[in-house]
């Protein structure tokens, strides 16, 4: 990702084993630390943005289901036939 040279410099202070895990990082992605920093913070404030943007029921959907077994009890029953439940692997 190129960034332009333009813009403005902000300083940073981190601690040594920050700056140590920057370095190997930056060295293993064959980039500058500078440059892995401002694509670590772009990808940081766009998940951020996109977290702040989606409802409660969009953060928690993988929670959400449904079992479709004949016979299910209704109400409490229900809750003590579900203790048992094995989920089946289709795939």
């Amino acid at each position: 990702m190129a960034t332009p040279k333009t813009g403005r410099i902000l300083s940073v202070r981190v601690s040594a084993p920050l700056e140590r895990r920057l370095e190997a990082r930056a060295r293993a992605e064959k980039t500058t630390e500078s440059e892995l920093i401002r694509t670590l913070l772009e990808h940081g404030l766009d998940q951020a943005e996109r977290e702040s943007l989606s409802t409660a029921g969009e953060r928690a959907g993988h929670l959400f289901g449904l079992i479709d077994e004949p016979g299910l009890p209704q109400g409490k029953d229900a809750r003590k036939h579900l203790a048992k439940w094995k989920p089946t692997r289709r795939g």
